[in-house]
C-alpha cells in the first residue's frame, strides 16, 4: 500500500472511531481499507450478562459495527437489514475480541459483508453474515 493510500485509511478511521455507541462500549477500528474493517473490544465486567458472561447482543453488535464500518469505506453509504450471528465458542474474562469484515457484494441496491470474532489466542467466537440496503451512491 501506498503512502498516501494509507494515510487516506487511518484518517478514515480516526473519523468512524467517532461513533457514539462504539465509543460508549469501547469499540475501536483498528484497520480499515476498502472493504475491510477490523475492529477490537477489550472485555470489561459490565459487558457481562447476569451468568457473567458477555452479552450475545454485545457480540452481535461488534460484529455489526465491523461489517457497517467495511461497507463504509467503499464510500457508499448503507444500513443493515439483517444480521445473522452463529456463536461458536464462549470468551475468556477480560479478553480482547477482535472481529474482522470483509465487504463481499455490493450492489446498486444491497450489499453483503462476512465477519469473524476471535478471542486474543486466535479462538473463533462467533461468525457473521450481514446485508445492508445502499442509500447512498
Amino acid at each position: 500500500m501506498r503512502k498516501h493510500d494509507a494515510e487516506k485509511w487511518q484518517q478514515m478511521a480516526a473519523e468512524f472511531n467517532n461513533d457514539p455507541f462504539a465509543t460508549m462500549i469501547g469499540m475501536t477500528i483498528v484497520e480499515l481499507d476498502r472493504g475491510y474493517a477490523k475492529v477490537t473490544l477489550s472485555l470489561r465486567p459490565e459487558h457481562d450478562s447476569r451468568i457473567n458472561r458477555p452479552h450475545g447482543g454485545l457480540i452481535a453488535a461488534v460484529l455489526d459495527h465491523a461489517c457497517g464500518n467495511a461497507f463504509d469505506s467503499m464510500g457508499r453509504g448503507t444500513i443493515g437489514v439483517q444480521l445473522s450471528v452463529n456463536y461458536i465458542a464462549g470468551t475468556k474474562p477480560n479478553d480482547i475480541l477482535i472481529a474482522e469484515a470483509r465487504v463481499v457484494h455490493l450492489g446498486k441496491t444491497m450489499g453483503t459483508a462476512e465477519a469473524t470474532l476471535t478471542g486474543s489466542d486466535g479462538t473463533v467466537i462467533a461468525k457473521a453474515l450481514n446485508t445492508a440496503m445502499v442509500f447512498k451512491q
